[in-house]
């Protein structure tokens, strides 16, 4: 009688899948990558959109091979959790993504999250990749809005000052005028 082991091999199957579903349905992109090789071991749709990549070209494959302008930013962020043995979290981190066949600037809040196994050594990595380039793009607009109108309001004042100086000098002219 298999019929424990069929409903067994059953569960995992649709526990798995219900896991798969879970992580492609998460509103933040999430990615686990291998230690200390870098392959990619899963991506969800969403990180798969920021990567600008397909799934079957990066699933498996080296993550610097399938991004290498990201090697740069990300490798000292992974050595800091590594050796730290804790999740690590990176606030505005601004990346270099190409999407499509254009470079876009996109800024995330990421979180690393280490994985070990049972000697206590790290697996592989957990990203957690939130992007916040609309707030941080919104918040530097602001920020040099406010600049330009602090120069255009001390613009008008000066020449507020200088129209009641010439106001007066025309009100003093019109009187001397007048005697």
């Amino acid at each position: 009688d298999v019929t424990t082991e069929v409903m067994t091999e059953k569960s995992a199957r649709l526990g798995k899948l219900n896991f798969s579903n879970i992580l492609n349905q998460s509103p933040i992109a999430i990615a686990s990558v291998s230690y200390p090789d870098y392959l990619v071991e899963l991506a969800n749709d969403k990180m798969l959109d920021f990567w600008g990549i397909e799934r079957y070209k990066v699933t498996g494959k080296s993550l610097w091979a399938c991004l290498p302008q990201l090697k740069k930013e990300l490798i000292s962020m992974i050595a800091e959790t590594v050796i730290s043995g804790k999740a690590s979290e990176f606030k505005e981190v601004e990346l270099q993504l190409f999407r499509g066949k254009a470079q876009e600037t996109m800024i995330f809040n990421l979180i690393f999250q280490p994985v070990y196994n049972d000697e206590e050594e790290v697996t592989s990595l957990i990203v957690f990749a939130i992007d916040v380039s609309k707030e941080v793009f919104n918040r530097r607009y602001i920020e040099q809005t406010k600049g330009t109108q602090k120069t255009i309001y001390e613009k008008l004042y000066a020449t507020n000052i200088e129209l009641i100086q010439a106001h007066e000098e025309l009100c003093t002219l019109n009187n001397e005028l007048e005697t």
